[in-house]
């Protein structure tokens, strides 16, 4: 039952990635405009994607397996190693004379810092990083001290609506109950460190609208989950494979979609915004498995170093 969750979660990812690249290219093409295509839109697929991101942060801390403090880092190291792949094939390929502009020791910084100087579709990061700690501690049954001075340090940085469609994923798990029973702390713990949230929302009238498409992304997920049709679609193996590298595909698109404008086919425009669409999505597809890999690979060793420093720190 276990690994159908993680199936149907992964075809979740991948429809939200589909809203998310869609919206963006129909909007680099003006397309958007017209009232048939805002359907596809992408303020819903990436609040899908972060409460999908806060259901497997909170999961992660009811199994109550690693400290706080170790699971942060694994999580920062794995968005830094995302950003830093990205940067340097941007410095490489000196897009836009960049090298006139940056050194490489800027871009190194920017990816420590997980900033969005270099590309600022990269604000969401920090976001993520953020609302997956706050699950993992919302998740936690018990907290020592470090876990209190990591939830008072989240709070200050908390501020952008992303971090809040992660606490309602943390929501969403509790209705889903696939987990053991949890305390009835658990929902005041949701709504305790939402506040801050909610009072942004009430004070910038743009985050209403990301906040409630958080709310339907959840009723979605309550919608989908042991839907007889939806499990069948998230057993074919490329399904499960393609919903896995949704964050490299997240990360990659707004710079291929620029890429493939470039392209001209010198034909109907229709056909050729077509002929960009699919140019793009192969494009997206393919780089983001090679990064994938990459990351992957990345994430191991630095996830055994991490294990080992834990060990050492633990026996001495």
């Amino acid at each position: 039952m276990a690994q159908e969750r993680e199936k149907t979660f992964d075809l979740i990812k991948l429809y939200s990635m589909f809203l998310v690249i869609t919206n963006h290219f129909l909007v680099h093409y003006v397309i958007y405009e017209s009232t048939p295509m805002k359907i596809l839109n992408g303020k819903f697929g990436v609040q899908l994607f972060s409460v999908v991101l806060g259901i497997f942060a909170f999961r992660s801390g009811q199994k109550n397996k690693e400290s706080s403090f170790h699971y942060a880092l694994r999580r920062y190291i794995y968005f830094f190693i995302c950003e830093f792949l990205i940067n340097n094939i941007y410095f490489a390929l000196n897009v836009n004379d960049c090298r006139t502009i940056m050194t490489y020791g800027f871009v190194i910084g920017q990816s420590i810092l997980l900033g969005d100087v270099i590309f600022p579709t990269f604000w969401f990061l920090k976001d993520y990083l953020v609302g997956s700690i706050l699950c993992f501690l919302i998740g936690k049954k018990n907290y020592d001290k470090l876990d209190i001075v990591m939830i008072i340090c989240c709070l200050g940085i908390v501020g952008e609506i992303f971090v809040a469609a992660c606490i309602i994923g943390c929501l969403t798990c509790k209705l889903l109950n696939e987990n053991k029973p949890l305390y009835k702390t658990t929902l005041f713990q949701v709504c305790g460190f939402a506040l801050p949230l909610i009072v942004r929302i009430i004070l910038e009238k743009n985050n209403i609208t990301y906040f409630i498409f958080g709310l339907l992304s959840m009723l979605l997920v309550l919608t989908w989950k042991n839907n007889h049709f939806v499990e069948k679609i998230s057993d074919l193996s490329f399904i499960s494979y393609l919903g896995t590298i949704t964050m490299p595909i997240l990360m990659v698109h707004p710079h291929l979609i620029d890429i493939v404008n470039r392209f001209n086919f010198s034909i109907d425009g229709r056909i050729t915004i077509v002929m960009r669409y699919i140019t793009m999505l192969v494009l997206v597809l393919v780089m983001s498995v090679v990064l994938d890999i990459i990351i992957r690979r990345c994430v191991k060793i630095s996830n055994t170093l991490i294990d080992r420093l834990f060990e050492k720190i633990q026996k001495a």
